[in-house]
């Protein structure tokens, strides 16, 4: 069990279940836009409408593989934390932190044990004085803009389906399991149909077969079998085709119609469909939970046809003769979709088109719509307040090496850590919070007040917007009102225990965008505090 939690929180499992779960959305838009598209009356052209699917089942898979390049947040490197562990300010030499190979080694941490680091000072001890060159101001608290809005929505919705999305990913898993296997054992079974159960046709047949090949311009050798284990005509193979027909078709069509049902097989072969099927059936095993992918793929399935049916007509020149043709031959049995039947896709509606039947492939196009419309709503309402994130540009790389200029009086102490490490990565002791210190380049920094009786924020207002990373008050006497100073940071945490901070204080918070994780243990915020937040 162990093992299997380990491999979930591996960040690529992480960014594997996020792609595949915003693909519900991207793949409803898809397939919603191809859908209008081919309602179009200037599309009706099938090879224009099958040309156009393609592109829209290749975006369906280039979809999740590009959400999944935007989400992964790999872990940080040793040598990042070995760049992080050395450092060398101006005023106090080099600080050298050991690191082993493996990762940090437990550094005993100023901040939790303040009477080895000097920090302790009793509530109620004189407080320093804050220096006379410092403005205090008192910030406006600015509206929250649309993006900002749709952003702090999708950050609560993300922590509530965060500990579920790796465990899709094993579902996920399992499914594509399985439909692999029965996809193998289907392709197994087509190849057989190649050498169980046939023999040769009837020269007239082979001679037929070569006559159309030529026309057609196919260079290839393509073989032509009866088989009695197909109910109907069907091609196998794309280096080396096989066609096979049954013996009900060879007894039973005229020369006439026997020619339009070889032509259809010999289009199949011409236009490599074979191995776009192939593809195609791969992209459904892996993209099986959505419902759109299922409906693309018939649809270009019934394109196919559509466009050898034309083929066939072009080449044989009577439209009556090939669908009688297909009546005789209709067998409606199911047939295996690794295989090219002449039958498959909707015989009856092929007929009605090859017929000049006015009704076409969008009768029954509404259902499919509401039925997208429908996913569409539900998808969007859950993960659309994710698009601005995922599409506009964050300050979200790492900076150089900067100054960051502190009161001359201790304000906590600091801890840095390789820039872009996960939130549950241990900071790093690295020197108190005290007039100017030099930070490393791609480092985060915390600013930890831990039994601090420092009540003054304002010197914060003055620093750069990614100067700090992280702040944690524990056992402080800061006012509600002085969290205004704080928030113009960009913060992707921030820490309060036995802290006395009360549901007000949370309307600082609105704004803070790129905040990940907030923590207001054993404070006065209560249930109605947090409901604020989601509002």
């Amino acid at each position: 069990m162990g093992y299997l939690v380990d491999f979930v929180a591996l960040p690529v499992v992480q960014a594997l279940g996020w792609a595949l779960l915003h693909f519900l959305w991207q793949g409803t838009i898809l397939a919603l836009l191809l859908a209008g598209l081919l309602a179009l009356p200037a599309l009706r052209s099938p090879r224009i409408r099958y040309a156009l699917c393609l592109v829209v089942l290749l975006a369906m898979v280039a979809a999740p593989l590009l959400t999944g390049w935007v989400v992964y947040e790999p872990t940080h490197s040793d040598v990042a934390l070995a760049q992080v562990a050395s450092v060398s300010t101006p005023e106090n030499g080099a600080t050298d932190i050991p690191v082993n190979p493996g990762g940090m080694e437990e550094t005993e941490n100023p901040v939790a044990h303040p009477a080895k680091s000097g920090m302790t000072k009793e509530i109620g001890e004189e407080k320093p004085e804050p220096t006379t060159n410092l403005r205090v101001y008192t910030p406006s608290v600015p509206p929250r803009s649309l993006s900002q809005n749709a952003l702090l929505h999708w950050k609560i919705q993300r922590d509530l389906l965060a500990p579920y999305v790796p465990w899709g990913v094993l579902a996920w898993f399992a499914g594509v399991f399985f439909l692999s296997f029965y996809n193998a054992v289907g392709w197994v079974l087509v190849q057989r149909l190649k050498t169980q159960g046939v023999v040769p046709v009837p020269a007239a047949v082979v001679d037929l077969l070569e006559r159309l090949r030529a026309k057609l311009g196919i260079r290839r050798t393509v073989s032509c079998l009866q088989s009695a284990r197909v109910l109907v005509p069907a091609t196998i193979g794309w280096l080396k085709p096989v066609v096979l027909l049954p013996a009900s078709t060879l007894l039973g069509l005229d020369m006439a119609q026997l020619e339009a049902i070889l032509a259809h097989e010999l289009a199949h072969i011409r236009r490599h469909d074979y191995l776009v099927n192939l593809l195609q059936t791969s992209v459904e095993t892996v993209l099986f939970y959505h419902p759109a992918v299922w409906w693309l793929s018939r649809r270009i399935r019934l394109e196919r046809e559509l466009c050898c049916d034309d083929r066939v007509v072009a080449l044989c020149g009577n439209p009556i003769v090939y669908v009688e043709a297909l009546a005789k031959v209709e067998a409606l049995q199911r047939v295996p979709n690794l295989v090219l039947a002449a039958t498959g896709s909707n015989l009856m509606l092929r007929i009605r088109r090859l017929a000049q039947s006015p009704t076409g492939p969008q009768t029954r196009m509404s259902k499919t719509l509401l039925s997208l419309i429908i996913l569409l709503g539900a998808s969007a309402a859950m993960f659309g307040p994710m698009l601005p994130k995922l599409f506009a540009q964050t300050s979200n790389e790492a900076p150089g090496a900067r100054t960051i200029a502190f009161p001359e009086w201790s304000m906590g102490q600091l801890m840095i850590r390789p820039w872009g490490s996960g939130l549950q990565d241990n900071w790093v002791a690295y020197q108190p919070a005290m007039g100017t210190v030099q930070i490393p380049e791609g480092t985060e920094v915390q600013l930890v007040m831990d039994n601090n009786a420092v009540t003054d924020l304002s010197p914060l207002s003055y620093l750069a917007v990614q100067d700090l990373q992280s702040i944690n008050f524990r056992r402080t006497e800061i006012q509600d009102d002085q969290l205004a100073y704080i928030e113009g940071l960009e913060l992707r945490e921030l820490n309060f225990e036995l802290t006395q901070i009360s549901n007000e204080a949370l309307q600082y918070f609105d704004d803070m965008t790129t905040l990940e994780s907030l923590s207001v243990g054993r404070t006065n915020v209560n249930n109605e505090g947090i409901q604020h937040l989601s509002e």
